[in-house]
């Protein structure tokens, strides 16, 4: 769904419908400090997906606040 190599401050979904979908973090080695990324995602439906198998951390250090909140695991 998504794949990011620079700087993000926010990713905010709401009432989305979600299978075999990934945000992936990844770095560019152009950049030392990637910054913290806030995650919101509220009243979704995972399609034979898991919360914890929707987001994927490659960069060193990157900080991740995950907020999940009103969701449903199908």
């Amino acid at each position: 769904m998504m794949e990011i190599g620079t700087p993000v401050d926010i990713i905010h979904m709401t009432n989305s419908s979600l299978r075999n979908s990934t945000i992936l973090f990844h770095g560019n080695n152009a950049l030392e400090d990637y910054e913290e990324t806030k995650i919101n995602i509220c009243n979704s439906i995972f399609n034979g997906l898991k919360q914890s198998e929707l987001i994927v951390n490659t960069v060193e250090n990157k900080k991740l606040d995950i907020q999940f909140t009103g969701n449903i695991e199908m």
